[in-house]
């Protein structure tokens, strides 16, 4: 089984400030940028929902395990 590469498009440019705005295209899905990243350590995250996480609009999140 081959995986997928993960690639960056770029969306829209600022040539003033150079902020950009994009897509990060992984093989589980797509993150739109600028984004909200949890960071979860410690299990410090373990009793939000799947559900809670879409409310809020997080795309995705770090996670340490041990």
């Amino acid at each position: 089984m081959s995986k997928k590469a993960i690639t960056f498009n770029i969306s829209q440019k600022d040539e003033g400030t150079r902020a950009r705005t994009g897509v990060i295209h992984t093989p589980h899905g797509d993150i739109e940028t600028p984004a909200f990243v949890i960071v979860g350590t410690k299990a410090t995250i373990k009793g939000i929902t799947p559900g809670q996480f879409a409310d809020v609009g997080i795309q995705t999140m770090l996670a340490n395990t041990y």
